[in-house]
This record gives structure tokens, C-alpha cells and sequence, in this order.
């Protein structure tokens, strides 16, 4: 398990199953509420996801952590992020934190597929609702009216969004 501390501060945890039958990486947030965990994605068999938009891996990645360079954190959330709005330079910054982690060769091949991938994600488009970020697909549990309720969403959004883009809306 990888914790990421976020704003406020709340860990998200990237956890990484590889039990027999049982593999897969689940991204979870810790309201630190005591609450229940709440899930942002799970890459397996039966996904649920994405998590989140290129623009909160970017914020994200760039969160002080006494444990965890702003490239480790990119690649660590980049596989559970799908968006269609992505900017080509995405593939230039997932590049550049593949080569800070120690990548030698290939570096700009193995970005485009960590990106690109369509094991788990298709392109995915995101939208602004009551101020929000939410997925537009039904498998995102951050689709609005979907798993996560509204005090939720609001939480995520508190802790990582970038401010709301009104040509978003």
C-alpha cells in the first residue's frame, strides 16, 4: 500500500492486491473522519473507474509528501485516470517522471502506454455539476447520483480539484 497524503490531511491509498485469485489495484480515500474509506477505483476483472481527471493527477502529484516524489505520485495515479481533455503534453510530463524514477529506454513508448492503455479505460469525458468534478460514464464512482453522495463528491473535490473551470461547465 502507498499512502499519498493530500490537503486537509486526507491519505489516499493506493493499494496493490496480489493474493492468488485476488490481484488488483484498489484507489481508496481515508476521509480521516473515521468514516468509511471511500472508493475512487478499482482496476481487476470487474473495474470500476476512472478516478480521476488529467488536471487532480496533476494537482495530486504535485502535493507535499514527506515520502513520495512528485513523480512517484504521477505514476502511481496516472493508471487510474482516463480524460478525453487530456493535453498532449501529458505524454511529455509521464515521461519525464518515468525518467526521474530511473527509466532509461523506451521512456517516451512506455508513457504513451500507461496513457493510452484501453485494458481499463476508454476516453472518458468529465463535467462540472453543482461545482463538482464528476465522470460521465456509469462506471466512474464518481458519476453524479451514482455510489458517492453528494457530501462525498464535495470532500474529493475540497481536497484535490482545481478550481472550476466556468468553459467547463
Amino acid at each position: 500500500m502507498f499512502s499519498l497524503p493530500l490537503a486537509e490531511p486526507r491519505p489516499l491509498h493506493v493499494i496493490m492486491r496480489n493474493d492468488e485469485d485476488e490481484g488488483g489495484i484498489d484507489y481508496v480515500l481515508d476521509p480521516d473522519t473515521g468514516d468509511t474509506p471511500i472508493p475512487l477505483a478499482a482496476m481487476e476483472g470487474h473495474f470500476r473507474g476512472p478516478a480521476f481527471a488529467w488536471p487532480e493527477v496533476v494537482a495530486a502529484a504535485h502535493q507535499p509528501d514527506p515520502d513520495h516524489t512528485p513523480a512517484e505520485r504521477l505514476l502511481l495515479l496516472a493508471p487510474a485516470c482516463a480524460d478525453s481533455s487530456r493535453p498532449h503534453e501529458a505524454v511529455d510530463l509521464v515521461a519525464e517522471a518515468l525518467a526521474a524514477v530511473g527509466t532509461r529506454s523506451g521512456v517516451r513508448q512506455v508513457s504513451e502506454e500507461l496513457l493510452n492503455s484501453r485494458r481499463y479505460w476508454t476516453p472518458y469525458r468529465w463535467e462540472y455539476v453543482d461545482d463538482v468534478l464528476v465522470g460521465l460514464g456509469p462506471h466512474t464512482y464518481r458519476h453524479h447520483g451514482g455510489d458517492l453522495s453528494p457530501e462525498q463528491l464535495h470532500l474529493f473535490a475540497a481536497i484535490l480539484q482545481p478550481a472550476p473551470n466556468p468553459a467547463h461547465r
